[in-house]
């Protein structure tokens, strides 16, 4: 754990950190063998991440969040709870990270998140998940689902392999154009359409078994 602070708090990003970690063999959390970056700094609807855990500077703080489920989708939501019920206990028999370490990374937490919420501001905030290949696309080395990972200088969204992106878990590391893949869909989907072959034939499926 200290090595992970330490590499925080010298500006080494999150997801190589996982990388080395996995490199050299260092088993996650869970046990697991793949480190997903999310894991040490958290992220959104998620845990707060390695970095956040106050335990490791000997605070035990209870009831920071809490549980409700979406009513529409049946997913479940993390939300802050009320600062009147949060419950701090001080434990420092069981610190493990010194006061100076823990400071300088979140000196470095703070800096990259002011950073993100400067970029944010400055565009339309638009979800994530709406593409016209929105939960479509797949992985063709672990068939694993394809994310929107960056937007390059001229605006242009990329997609990649979810696993490769977080977990470094998938070798398909390539970045690929959305504009260019939804383009292409597109016009293969119009040249299928306008196929009278191809019509005929469906046509003659959907008919079978019908009465006449």
């Amino acid at each position: 754990m200290h090595r992970l602070f330490a590499e925080y708090a010298s500006g080494k990003s999150p997801r190589l950190i996982a990388a080395d970690l996995m490199r050299d063999k260092v088993p996650s959390p869970t046990g697991s063998a793949f480190w997903n970056y999310q894991t040490i700094v958290g992220g959104a609807g998620k845990k707060r991440g390695l970095i956040n855990n106050p335990l490791y500077v000997g605070v035990y703080l209870k009831n920071r969040t809490y549980n409700v489920k979406n009513p529409s989708t049946g997913k479940t939501i993390t939300r802050e709870a009320n600062p009147d019920d949060l419950i701090r206990a001080e434990v420092p028999h069981l610190r493990i990270i010194d006061q100076k370490l823990w400071d300088a990374a979140h000196k470095v937490r703070a800096g990259r998140r002011n950073t993100m919420l400067g970029k944010v501001s400055q565009r339309a905030v638009v979800p994530r998940k709406q593409h016209l290949l929105a939960n479509l696309l797949r992985c063709s080395e672990c068939n694993g689902r394809m994310v929107i990972n960056s937007s390059d200088r001229h605006s242009k969204k990329g997609v990649c392999c979810s696993a490769a992106h977080t977990k470094q878990s998938c070798s398909h590391r390539k970045t690929n154009n959305l504009d260019k893949i939804s383009a292409l869909a597109v016009e293969k989907l119009c040249e299928r359409l306008s196929d009278p072959e191809l019509l005929k034939e469906r046509a003659g499926e959907g008919g079978r078994g019908s009465p006449p």
